[in-house]
């Protein structure tokens, strides 16, 4: 009888002790929300929680980066219209120096203009961002990407390697350039090393009613050999059609001679021309013309002479000042090749921003449905929780109660 009143006091001291542990962990539940506390809580469910928590960890940084690299690719916007609209204002006072109503004050006043202007773009391409460092300058950003040097003269500091910053293993995105890249030279209007292309059409022997034609770059000469005709005339008809077709404009940069049966063409711009020939013989035979290159004149267009960006500039003042209408009109070539390329430049940064926001629509999209899986595996039900804890701590009380009754009864007091 000793024994078991004892063993039924350990059991009641042992089942309070188990309803308050119980309890406290449901009270720590409901406070903090949470249905795993820590990983005893569920060991399977604390793993998995621990894996959706490093993947939004990850997202989260992704989209630091993201929004990093959009705020810069804003700022390189901002510059590089601000660039485009001072050239368009740029190019709107050479077409009124181009007029031939300015005189040589006039013209002064505008010059003085271009060249405010001129520095306010020198200023855009050495724009910064908000931590002070250079857009413009390739990987050296805390070098002034473009300086004067003694002579007065804008010179590029930076070096030619574009800045980038990878997201993962297969996404980069540029986030700093070179200024040549941005500034870029612009086509003088020469060409260099230019190697002039013949071609020499040789017209054999002809008979009446042979058909003769002539294809250069798609456009055709035809003839066909009428009495009295002989081999020097069929090449003085075909030198003069071709002649036609350079004053109509059809090929440029061609010019053409002839001597007795020899036709010459020359390209002057170096670049190769597609001819072709056919001929059909009234008594058949092979075709009448002959069509040689001369291999130590093959066409060569070299290579485009280019001037560097400020350069252009300074060149472009020092025509409105110094220059006749026509050079003052030339350097709106200048001009139109400096706007084209900013808008180039304008719309690559267009498409890399596009794909930049696309990216944080689609890792906002992929956090919010981790953390909905979060939240499923890791957050309390409530209603569950306030219903499981009302009932331990009814257990707890019942405990209580049933081990006061017992410790009332005289066997503990001859227990101790």
């Amino acid at each position: 009888m000793t024994i078991s009143t004892s063993l039924f006091f350990s059991k009641a001291v042992s089942l309070m002790s188990q309803n308050q542990t119980d309890l406290a962990a449901m009270q720590e539940k409901v406070a903090t929300g949470k249905e795993i506390v820590r990983a005893s809580d569920g060991v399977d469910k604390a793993l998995n929680i621990s894996r959706l928590k490093a993947n939004i960890g990850r997202l989260d940084a992704y989209e630091q980066s993201l929004n990093l690299v959009g705020d810069r690719l804003r700022i390189e916007e901002s510059y590089l219209q601000g660039t485009s609209d001072t050239l368009t204002e740029i190019k709107t006072l050479v077409i009124q120096g181009a007029n031939a109503s300015y005189d040589t004050a006039d013209r002064e006043v505008i010059a003085l203009q271009i060249e405010e202007l001129t520095n306010e773009i020198q200023s855009l391409a050495n724009g910064a961002d908000a931590n002070g460092n250079y857009l413009f300058g390739g990987t050296r950003t805390k070098t002034q990407p473009y300086q004067q040097d003694s002579a007065g003269v804008i010179r590029y500091q930076g070096d030619q390697v574009a800045s980038s910053v990878n997201f993962t293993d297969t996404r980069t995105s540029q986030i700093g350039r070179a200024g040549p890249d941005v500034y870029q030279s612009v086509y003088s209007g020469n060409q260099l090393n230019v190697v002039e292309g013949t071609y020499d059409l040789e017209i054999g022997s002809t008979t009446v009613g042979d058909q003769f034609s002539l294809t250069i770059d798609g456009e055709t000469i035809e003839y066909t050999v009428v009495s009295g005709d002989n081999a020097y005339s069929v090449a003085q008809y075909f030198s003069e059609s071709i002649q036609t077709q350079i004053d109509l404009g059809r090929f440029e940069n061609l010019t053409v001679a002839v001597s007795g049966t020899d036709i010459q063409l020359v390209a002057t711009d170096g670049v190769a021309r597609e001819i072709t020939r056919s001929s059909v013989k009234v008594s058949g035979g092979t075709a009448g013309v002959e069509i040689t290159v001369d291999p130590t004149q093959t066409p060569d267009p070299g290579r485009a002479e280019r001037i560097e960006f400020f350069e252009a500039l300074y060149l472009v003042v020092d025509r409105m000042r110094n220059g006749t209408q026509d050079e003052i009109q030339g350097t709106l070539d200048y001009l139109d090749e400096m706007i084209d390329q900013s808008t180039l430049g304008l719309a690559d940064i267009g498409v890399e921003r596009g794909a930049i926001e696309a990216e944080l629509d689609l890792n906002q999209e992929l956090r919010a449905t981790l953390k909905a899986s979060l939240s499923s595996e890791e957050d309390l039900d409530y209603a569950t929780a306030i219903t499981q804890l009302q009932a331990k701590m009814m257990a707890l009380e019942a405990a209580q109660s049933s081990f006061a009754k017992i410790s009332q009864l005289s066997l503990f007091d001859y227990l101790r």
